[in-house]
């Protein structure tokens, strides 16, 4: 079966990112980390979807051989192939955005946006993902604009991420984005009414390859790297990722920005000084005295 191009790209990229660690001017004690603590689990979190795949395929076509093939069966068996090659590839895209992270290669750009778009974009791509399950996908925006000074391409993935994970582990109910803003700084609420995180979990599920108990028992196939891979987003943006939850009451994971402003900033003042200098000359006179006063001041030049 061959491979297709997205993935062998995917594949592919973690290796060479390893390999630029080991080179003189790039990061290569965080490559190395990166190797230990990531590209090691990769291999058995790849293992079981790929298994599957394989052996479906195999299964298929040796019914399609002897003739017994049914389409009942067969559109089971495809829909079961998409969900092992989407959950394949979820987890190396993941991998692919911590390796360049990681590694130095993903700069943020920040620039002054309306975060407003940034969560009605989100919501966006987020609707048919929310039809297909089943909870209700809402948003909560101010009507006026609410500038903050971020990299709109990370924070984007950032709150996707988030809001992603809400959407696979609440089956029914309802998943609420919600932009605060107000004298505080600028907040972005991924709420949920899911099976909750219980507090002894809380910390850890930010790690690398780790699931809250419930989560691991959902049975979804999910790798663990959503929400560490949220954690490195939200650090390379200077934001801050919390969750409140209790177990059985769902949970509400925040984006906390640090750098807010209503205004973009009007920088530094380069403008002529046109008020008088009233401080003391403190500094040699070094030039022939000429009579005129060249500095600033008040003294009228000839």
């Amino acid at each position: 079966m061959r491979v297709p191009e997205s993935m062998e790209s995917a594949l592919a990229l973690p290796a060479q990112v390893m390999h630029q660690g080991a080179q003189p001017g790039l990061p290569g004690p965080t490559a190395g980390a990166l190797s230990a603590s990531l590209l090691s689990k990769l291999s058995h979190e790849l293992r079981s979807p790929l298994a599957s795949i394989v052996g479906l395929t195999k299964v298929m076509l040796m019914r399609l051989a002897a003739g017994t093939a049914d389409a009942a069966t067969q559109a089971r068996q495809l829909q079961l192939l998409q969900a092992s090659a989407a959950s394949s590839l979820a987890t190396i895209e993941r991998v692919v955005d911590l390796a360049r992270i990681e590694s130095g290669l993903t700069c943020p750009l920040p620039r002054l946006v309306d975060c407003r778009g940034i969560v009605t974009d989100v919501a966006a791509q987020l609707r048919t993902a929310a039809a297909e399950r089943g909870p209700c996908l809402s948003v909560d925006v101010p009507d006026r604009p609410v500038m903050v000074s971020t990299d709109p391409e990370i924070a984007g993935r950032l709150l996707r991420e988030l809001a992603g994970n809400a959407l696979r582990f609440t089956d029914a109910g309802e998943v609420r984005i919600r932009l605060k803003a107000g004298a505080g700084p600028l907040v972005i609420d991924v709420s949920d009414d899911g099976p909750g995180v219980a507090v002894p979990e809380q910390a850890r599920i930010f790690g690398p390859f780790e699931r809250g108990e419930l989560a691991a028992d959902s049975g979804d196939g999910a790798a663990g790297l959503g929400l560490y891979l949220a954690r490195k987003q939200a650090e390379l943006i200077g934001a801050r990722l919390s969750v409140a939850s209790q177990t059985g009451s769902g949970s509400t994971f925040s984006i906390t920005f640090a750098d807010t402003s209503a205004q973009p900033d009007a920088g530094p003042d380069t403008g002529p000084d046109t008020g008088p200098d009233t401080g003391p000359d403190t500094g040699p006179d070094t030039g022939p005295d000429t009579g005129a006063d060249t500095g600033p001041g008040t003294n009228p030049g000839s």
